[in-house]
């Protein structure tokens, strides 16, 4: 199954964080990781020139599709920061919002479920054009979420993996 599945089907995350250095866009802004650059797992860009700005720095742009309808909403590219611009219907906090690129509209990928909301996943914004899960950033699909903020993915796994050892499931 290649290097990215193990022998069981299960993909393979590197506990690791990715580098923090300009081929992944990560950064180090006032003590807090910052995302100049993220994408959707066909390559395309979520950080445009146009978007709205937070302390400065680019917003990432995301296209939501929920009960009310669809709009776009950018978060903010720093690391845990709850910060968020919308120009689309409201949301009711709890639900579950499809999260799609706004280029070729195609849902981002789900990585993990996420214990806010039934039905809450965390879904992947790549950190290159390649879609490689391995330097990836998280964001929980459930709105108004505890969680509604840009997480490394690795973080998003170990959690999964610590909760699941729990109750003495494999991961």
């Amino acid at each position: 199954m290649g290097d990215r599945f193990d022998e069981t089907g299960r993909i393979r995350i590197r506990e690791s964080r990715p580098p923090i250095d300009s081929s992944t866009g990560v950064v180090i802004k006032k003590d807090t990781l910052l995302l100049r650059q993220a994408f959707c797992h066909a390559g395309h860009s979520l950080v445009d020139p146009n978007n709205p700005r937070f302390d400065g720095e680019r917003g990432i742009k995301l296209l939501c599709v929920g009960k009310a309808g669809r709009g776009v909403v950018y978060l903010s590219p720093f690391h845990k920061d709850h910060r968020k611009q919308l120009e689309a219907p409201a949301f009711e906090d709890g639900e579950i919002v499809r999260l799609l690129c706004p280029h070729c509209e195609e849902a981002l990928p789900a990585l993990a479920p996420h214990d806010c909301n039934e039905g809450a996943m965390y879904v992947s914004l790549y950190l290159n054009a390649k879609g490689d899960i391995h330097h990836s950033a998280s964001v929980c699909n459930a709105w108004g979420c505890y969680a509604s903020f840009l997480r490394l993915s690795s973080e998003v796994i170990t959690d999964l993996r610590a909760s699941l050892s729990q109750f003495g499931m494999p991961f």
